[in-house]
């Protein structure tokens, strides 16, 4: 998770953007930028197409600070963020509930 100095991760990765959500915010009480900034953080991850579920989210949350709890609002969060790009494509009408929770939701391919 940190660069080649041991500091940060590498700029223009997801986990830069994660770890830049984390390191700015309040993290007892976001505000409005820190939101911003994870709905960034979770379109970066969409369109790379990261596969982090919100349990892998949450575990880096907590590695950067915020409280278990928080942490797992967050990853919450971060999931139906997900969900939501995801079904902004058009869908087959015979794409199952089954078939799109098998990949956790969104589509990771």
């Amino acid at each position: 998770m940190q660069n080649d100095k041991g500091k940060w991760p590498r700029e223009g990765t997801t986990e830069y953007a994660l770890w830049r959500f984390a390191m700015l915010a309040n993290k007892t009480s976001l505000h409005p930028r820190d939101w911003k900034r994870f709905y960034e953080f979770i379109v970066f991850a969409h369109n790379r197409r990261v596969g982090w579920d919100p349990y892998e989210v949450q575990s880096r949350l907590v590695q950067y600070g915020f409280e278990r709890k928080r942490a797992e609002k967050l990853a919450s969060a971060y999931w139906h963020g997900r969900c939501v790009l995801h079904m902004r494509k058009a869908r087959s009408i015979n794409e199952s509930y089954g078939q799109w929770m098998a990949k956790g939701g969104t589509a990771w391919t």
